[in-house]
């Protein structure tokens, strides 16, 4: 009877040491936090922007979202780069997979009004550029 006490003490501080890495992990408990952040009346959604863009962007940041010059053309657009959103808020970031002889992107997912995000999702292909137009 007593042989089997050091397999049940193991297995019962197993049990105590995942039962306090799950509770104590901020991760896991802002992942479900995460759809609550999106404000009444609005929808989240992603836009991919240029690594080099986001310098300086950080969460809770509103920002601009731009397509350049080159995008607008590939569209029946004109030459000049075109403001795709305005004033979205930016609710996190996420290094994007990049290959290796393509330019580093991040994937931003931001909140904005549904029609904005249409616009957004039209430019799903377009590496975009992230302007700061209004800081947290």
């Amino acid at each position: 009877m007593l042989a089997g006490w050091p397999r049940r003490a193991a297995a019962a501080l197993c049990l105590v040491l995942a039962l306090a890495t799950a509770i104590s992990h901020p991760r896991s408990q802002a992942a479900r936090a995460a759809p609550a952040r999106v404000p009444a009346g609005l929808v989240a959604t992603t836009a991919v922007v240029s690594e080099d863009a986001t310098a300086f962007v950080h969460v809770g940041d509103r920002i601009d979202l731009v397509a350049p010059a080159d995008s607008a053309l590939g569209q029946g657009g004109t030459a000049s780069p075109t403001v795709v959103a305005s004033g979205v808020q930016v609710l996190a970031m996420h290094p994007s997979s990049s290959s290796l002889s393509g330019p580093r992107s991040v994937q931003l997912l931001v909140a904005a009004r549904r029609d904005v995000a249409v616009q957004i999702a039209a430019h799903q292909g377009t590496q975009v550029l992230a302007a700061i137009s209004a800081p947290p």
